[in-house]
């Protein structure tokens, strides 16, 4: 049976000022514990119960108004769950406001474009939808060779920490209570989602209780929070080059598929008006060495990247960091312990399609077709929410300030342009906010958190809609110009 401490003052052991000193600063550690505990499980309690009263509230109003809510009201609720996953929502601007609509404008150039940009889009669609897969199962066997002190079954537990957080005891600590906010919370719009007589709820509730447990039990200690970043860092690396490889590579079956599939060993873009022996004069060629390596590059070379900037976190001191390793530091993790953050999906997803995509082009119309296609989404996607959903979540949270005297950030980042070039570029571009943080900041109110939410979600409807316009005209007015090129070289050729 462990000794414990009033046992040791009765051993009849003589106690001297020291032993006094130690004994006292062990209680005051194991009061302050104690504390902690309680706080996060009082936490945990008052957004349970005050998530489960307002879910009731909800479902009673829409009884009484013989509704089960419309199409709207479950656009909203998914809206709330997926705005929490950086990775998910950039991966739907991708798929909807991207792909989908380039599907519909290159349908009008003839039936082999469509079926080709078809096949590329199911091709990232299930890149981009089975990465938070594959890295918990990166994560299951990473854990049972690095996690000694932290119990390997937890792994998934053991990521909801931020590679920051694990830096030193403090951050550590400040870190438990927003993954107790942020994943109760999320939890909860699963419930909302499902609704409380599903039997899905109870589970969600079940997981938000099991992740207050872990992070109120874990100790901060230096080898737990070592174990865990290697742990992070492991998958990070394993993420991002199976993600890089995967995305890297599609363009390349995309080639595949028009030469094997289709039996078209041209640019697709210009078959109405360019027949192929036409090409071959313009220049049209199959596949190079060129198209090889550069593919292959692109799939090895943005992992390379992405693990050199996660070992500059590691081996460099905070203030020794500049802006640019900074933010990438924050950006290179994953959230809700499996999807990538925004920079681990942009560096191994978006930068290695878009240079592949380039390094693809069967000739000059397609490769200059493709690399002002891919600067347009490429600007769009690595500003992203910043230039369309932050200018407007900025621009609804100045009329949140001006309406309840409210302090400015409910609805994004603030920064100070006075702290460097990327802080200035921060306030111009701001980051919206995930919807987690808007519920936090926002809770003192119902009115304003109401208010807040509805603001919130139109500013990323606007910012959705407007990439999807800009996408759409672009590439109409691309396509033209591709023609324009095409028919024109093509009658100096003839006429030659």
């Amino acid at each position: 049976m462990p000794t414990t401490i009033e046992q040791k003052n009765r051993s009849g052991l003589k106690q001297g000022p020291q032993d006094d000193a130690g004994l006292n600063q062990g209680l005051d550690l194991i009061e302050k514990k104690a504390k902690a505990q309680n706080s996060l499980d009082s936490l945990y309690q008052n957004i349970l119960e005050k998530n489960l009263h307002e879910i009731k509230e909800e479902e009673s109003e829409k009884k009484a108004a013989k509704t089960q809510g419309g199409l709207k009201d479950k656009l909203n609720q998914y809206s709330k769950v997926v705005f929490s996953r950086e990775s998910t929502y950039r991966g739907i601007i991708d798929i909807l406001a991207e792909e989908l609509p380039s599907l519909v404008v290159e349908s009008f150039r003839g039936l082999d474009s469509m079926l080709e940009h078809l096949f590329k889009y199911v091709a990232m669609t299930s890149v981009i939808m089975g990465v938070p897969i594959f890295t918990k199962f990166f994560a299951k066997n990473s854990a049972s060779k690095i996690l000694k002190e932290i119990d390997p079954k937890k792994y998934g537990l053991a990521l909801l920490f931020n590679r920051e957080d694990l830096e030193n005891a403090e951050n550590f600590e400040k870190a438990k209570e927003r993954i107790v906010k942020e994943e109760t919370i999320d939890k909860m719009n699963f419930v909302r989602l499902k609704g409380l007589d599903s039997p899905k709820a109870q589970k969600h509730i079940d997981k938000a209780q099991e992740i207050k447990d872990f992070v109120r039990d874990i100790e901060n200690s230096e080898t737990i929070r070592k174990e865990a970043l290697e742990l992070k860092n492991t998958v990070i690396k394993k993420q991002t080059l199976l993600m890089s490889v995967m995305s890297g590579a599609v363009p390349y079956i995309v080639r595949l598929f028009r030469k094997y599939a289709l039996g078209v060993d041209r640019f697709v873009g210009s078959e109405k008006y360019l027949d192929d022996k036409d090409a071959k004069k313009l220049g049209s060629k199959g596949f190079t060495l060129r198209q090889a390596l550069g593919t292959l590059a692109c799939m090895i070379t943005s992992p390379i990247a992405a693990n050199h900037l996660v070992k500059q976190f590691n081996t460099k001191k905070v203030e020794e960091r500049n802006g640019f390793e900074k933010m990438m530091g924050r950006q290179l993790d994953t959230r809700h312990s499996f999807f990538p953050k925004i920079g681990t999906y942009i560096m191994s997803t978006s930068v290695p399609y878009f240079i592949s995509k380039i390094f693809n082009a069967q000739d000059k119309y397609e490769f200059l077709e493709t690399l002002i296609k891919s600067s347009f989404g490429g600007g769009s996607l690595f500003l992203g929410d910043r230039v369309t959903n932050g200018r407007f979540a900025k621009a609804a949270d100045k009329e949140l300030s001006e309406k309840y005297g409210s302090e400015p950030g409910i609805l994004h980042h603030p920064q100070d342009p006075k702290n460097g070039f990327w802080s200035w570029l921060g306030n111009i571009f701001p980051d919206a906010r995930k919807f987690p943080e808007i519920i936090e900041k926002t809770q003192h109110n119902k009115e304003l958190q109401k208010d807040a939410t509805e603001k919130y979600q139109n500013s990323f409807l606007k910012g959705f809609s407007l990439h999807t316009i800009g996408i759409v005209v672009l590439k109409y007015a691309v396509n033209a110009l591709t023609k324009h090129r095409v028919t024109s070289d093509l009658k100096k050729i003839k006429a030659g």
